[in-house]
């Protein structure tokens, strides 16, 4: 399967989901979180494409959260730059280039009904709270 077809298939789901709907929403996944631990595509050979794809599959994945009625998304990354990947993905969803993170650790926007937001984290700290 090649990168074009991926990234293309990708974007019309994008440019389909339905965002802004008006139907009723289930209390309890108004009231959920879904966190979306991050970590973007890698290539040595292709750094923007891999970019591209992990923007894409990024703004995918919270376009389908956002469908079924989830109320928050918390995306968080662990590495230097993964913020700049979930401020691109917001952008896709909102359809607005002038979303800005006001730090390189935090940022929340409404897209529709949800609430989406980015935070960073150390993969250090994250196994400092789960190991007794």
């Amino acid at each position: 399967v090649s990168y074009t077809f991926i990234t293309s298939s990708l974007e019309r789901y994008i440019q389909r989901a339905n965002l802004n709907f008006s139907h009723e929403l289930s209390p309890a996944l108004q009231e959920t979180i879904a966190v979306i631990a991050f970590q973007p595509y890698s290539s040595g050979h292709k750094p923007q494409e891999a970019k591209h794809l992990t923007v894409l599959s990024l703004a995918a994945t919270m376009a389908s959260m956002i469908q079924v009625g989830f109320g928050r998304i918390l995306v968080v990354g662990y590495e230097r730059g993964d913020a700049g990947f979930a401020q691109e993905a917001f952008s896709t969803l909102a359809n607005d280039n002038s979303i800005e993170s006001t730090s390189n650790s935090a940022l929340m926007i409404q897209i529709g009904n949800t609430e989406v937001g980015y935070v960073s984290s150390s993969k250090e700290e994250v196994a400092s709270k789960i190991t007794p």
